[in-house]
């Protein structure tokens, strides 16, 4: 507001920063020199979920940020317990490497691994659980994964509701079951270092995360394998490995006076991690480092390569929290009823954010 311009690049936490472009805090990168989007070193893809419009891009993703490869979400298991219940783990491996890793696959395992340790006839912290997730970003990380879609973009380039469709609800009815009536699956809303410790002392099978947990689980006992989160069924062409809300997006400053200069920096940002730390990252501690064998590495490419998201998960308020409507799986009892609801003030939001997007342009 006092336009200082000590700051000529802001790299950006997803969820609480990509709304401040309504509210013109960042200059319009969709004319910026120097920068080529088509280059390897940005995730094109990405940019364009974050673009409104075919004329307004004001946040970039790519290697200039190692949050783009550390965010991505991903499925770990014990690979000491999975032999201890009687499967093998290169099988499970195979299983995901050929494309045929799904949620029923993994409910099988899930309710395989459940014990009701303290005898309290019901699934909570004292047990050995099937699957650990959190009631927050792990409930939008398997929706996702199972194909839910909650918007598009249309041909000029704006985003359009897609959420009320027969899948989204056959993907609640899925989230309903692992949520609701699943026994082995523990659903923790409390402090995450809870859930991490959970899983890292043997309590668990799977665990919700992403990539980054890996670094975190380098001093765990137990091997530890990682896979993508599963399809909703063989017939699921892709594997849908979504970025976390936190994922660091980078934009620039209206009070940035050295345009030019500011994108030929950003560029060569990108460019020198693409070649200099990216693969330091990927290749030597996320393949190498981390990895406890030498199948992981595979997978991980595969995780790699599903990366995506939501226009109503990159801006979520903007969609009155639609892109996060898994989340109240424990409270909702119909998705069709539930999305229309929530549908209509997600529909006037998007709009209001549309045209907040069109002012600035006239």
């Amino acid at each position: 507001m006092a336009a200082d311009d000590v700051y000529d690049i802001y790299y950006v936490c997803q969820w609480n920063a990509t709304m401040l472009a309504a509210e013109h805090f960042f200059l319009d990168l969709s004319d910026a020199p120097y920068i080529n989007i088509d280059n390897p070193w940005w995730s094109k893809n990405y940019i364009d979920a974050c673009s409104i419009g075919e004329k307004h891009r004001y946040f970039l993703a790519g290697d200039i940020s190692l949050n783009m490869i550390r965010c991505i979400s991903s499925l770990y298991f014990n690979k000491s317990m999975l032999e201890n219940l009687g499967h093998n783990v290169v099988y499970l491996y195979q299983t995901a490497l050929d494309g045929q890793w799904t949620l029923d696959q993994m409910l099988t395992l899930s309710n395989d691994a459940y014990s009701d340790l303290n005898g309290n006839g019901i699934t909570d912290d004292g047990d050995q659980v099937g699957t650990l997730f959190t009631f927050l970003n792990a409930l939008d990380s398997i929706s996702f994964g199972l194909g839910l879609q909650l918007t598009t973009h249309d041909e000029n380039h704006y985003p359009v509701l897609t959420g009320e469709n027969e899948h989204n609800a056959d993907v609640f009815l899925k989230m309903n079951t692992l949520v609701n009536e699943s026994k082995s699956i523990l659903c923790i809303t409390g402090d995450p270092d809870f859930v991490m410790q959970y899983f890292r002392e043997g309590h668990s099978l799977f665990m919700g995360g992403f990539l980054y947990h890996a670094e975190i689980l380098r001093d765990m006992e137990d091997d530890f394998g990682i896979l993508p989160y599963p399809k909703y069924d063989e017939n699921q062409e892709d594997y849908r490995s979504v970025l976390h809300d936190i994922a660091t997006l980078v934009c620039v400053p209206v009070t940035c006076s050295k345009f030019e200069t500011t994108s030929a920096v950003l560029e060569a940002l990108s460019y020198n991690n693409y070649y200099d730390v990216t693969p330091v990252y990927y290749e030597s501690a996320l393949k190498v480092k981390y990895a406890r064998d030498e199948i992981t590495p595979k997978v991980i490419d595969i995780i790699h390569e599903s990366a995506m998201t939501d226009i109503s998960y990159v801006y979520i308020d903007a969609f009155n929290n639609l892109g996060r409507i898994m989340r109240e799986t424990d409270k909702l009892k119909n998705y069709a009823s539930t999305y229309k609801k929530i549908s209509k003030s997600a529909q006037k939001a998007m709009e209001k954010f549309i045209e907040a997007f069109e002012d600035e342009s006239t």
